[in-house]
């Protein structure tokens, strides 16, 4: 593939790109460098890692094309990539139920995808997330409504501190089976854009957690939910972020009636 007529700053990352398969040549054969990337590229880019290295991600059903009021403008060649990542949530539909193959993907953009794809990724292949005795995660009752929620993380342990971001999946049950509720934008307001933040629950100690889904899920209607949180141990007090002792996920179920 001509990458570049010489040795540029992005030469030996788009060689790595494009001999790994992750990404393609553009039309002309060459890689195209100054041109802008699309919705429907990136999700290409993001699936073609994903199947090639992510044995623990955890696939729903595919989003189905006759949910998509442009499917017909999605490249065949990416529907796959795009009904995978709109299933589990890592992509979502930009309103009026328009994926928008073709829009230009913003540096904002790329980073709610990647949060997202960071946060689920890290899900054990079983449905059980509730395997630590360490610590539980329960949701406020009196805060719940189809809007949102406040959980309750609790730590059991007198030396280890917990951290967490705002981050989470939000998933229904169904015939004894979860899946991820499918997400309806992703806005600025989403709370998706500080899943950088940390938290942290510090030993023998509880936490609350305001959660609201209003804007990326809308008004969830009736049925049997969980939310699903990442967490990480670390030394209490520590000022070394870096070591991990260990990592697990928790879940809170709920009804909205």
């Amino acid at each position: 593939m001509d990458i570049a007529s010489d040795s540029t700053w992005y030469t030996t990352a788009a060689t790595w790109a494009y001999q790994s398969g992750y990404m393609t040549r553009g039309d002309d054969s060459a890689f195209q460098a100054s041109r802008s990337v699309t919705r429907e590229e990136i999700a290409v880019v993001l699936w073609n890692y994903i199947i090639k290295n992510e044995s623990r991600f955890k696939l729903n059903e595919p989003a189905q094309l006759q949910n998509i009021n442009d499917s017909a403008a999605i490249s065949l060649e990416a529907q796959e990539a795009v009904l995978n990542l709109l299933g589990t949530n890592v992509m979502g539909l930009l309103g009026d139920h328009n994926f928008g193959p073709q829009e230009v993907v913003t540096r904002a953009d790329t980073a709610v995808i990647f949060s997202c794809y960071s946060t689920i990724s890290y899900y054990p292949s079983s449905n059980n997330f509730d395997i630590y005795q360490n610590a539980a995660m329960t949701i406020k009752a009196e805060s719940l409504s189809s809007s949102g929620a406040t959980v309750v993380i609790e730590n059991f342990l007198s030396d280890k501190e917990f951290t967490c971001g705002v981050g989470y999946a939000l998933e229904r049950e169904f015939e004894g089976e979860w899946f991820s509720v499918p997400r309806i934008l992703y806005s600025t307001d989403s709370g998706m854009t500080t899943t950088l933040l940390a938290y942290n629950v510090y030993p023998q100690k509880t936490s609350e957690q305001s959660i609201s889904w209003k804007t990326s899920y809308g008004d969830i209607e009736a049925g049997h939910y969980r939310i699903v949180k990442y967490f990480t141990v670390r030394e209490a007090d520590s000022i070394d972020y870096t070591t991990i002792l260990d990592e697990f996920c928790l879940s809170a179920e709920f009804e909205i009636a």
